[in-house]
């Protein structure tokens, strides 16, 4: 299963959160229906909140215009990408022909899957059933992986040996 992104947040979601900060720190919102910069309070917990408030508005107001996520241009429709980034975001991408892939280690002939360990991350190039194995390993965390290696290979079991890479 692929890892899913923040749900999309609604108008009246913000305006609640919106009400809550001012109440919170006893301010008014502003003629944008912002809270007022909390200056003179950088990096507290009262700023962090009115960044994430900023970034939430910001993102709506994008979504609400129809724009893409990485530039100023209009979205295609039934997607959050404008043309130029769309080709971008797809899932399979072409590979150098020498490229191998990150799990199996094995080369990559044609398409390849993109993957990313965090958002801000470098991203890999892997083929899309080892994307699939990595996205499972993400969601079910390490125990996953020392449950499956201890069913494959019991104790007392030698692992099999890892082909050398040809170069």
């Amino acid at each position: 299963m692929a890892p899913r992104g923040r749900p999309a947040i609604t108008e009246d979601v913000l305006k609640a959160r919106i009400s809550d900060y001012c109440a919170r720190y006893g301010v008014a919102p502003n003629e944008k229906g912002l809270p007022p910069f909390p200056s003179g309070r950088r990096e507290t917990h009262q700023h962090r909140q009115w960044i994430s408030l900023l970034k939430a508005r910001t993102r709506l107001r994008r979504r609400i215009a129809g724009l893409c996520r990485r530039c100023d241009e209009l979205a295609v429709p039934g997607t959050i990408f404008c043309e130029e980034h769309a080709s971008s975001s797809a899932e399979t991408v072409t590979a150098p022909s020498d490229a191998r892939c990150l799990v199996c280690d094995g080369l990559i002939a044609g398409g390849a899957v993109e993957h990313r360990r965090a958002p801000r991350s470098e991203s890999v190039l892997v083929h899309r059933p080892c994307a699939d194995v990595i996205s499972l390993a993400q969601n079910a965390g390490p125990e996953l992986l020392d449950r499956v290696r201890q069913y494959l290979w019991p104790e007392g079991h030698t692992r099999p040996r890892r082909r050398q890479r040809q170069r």
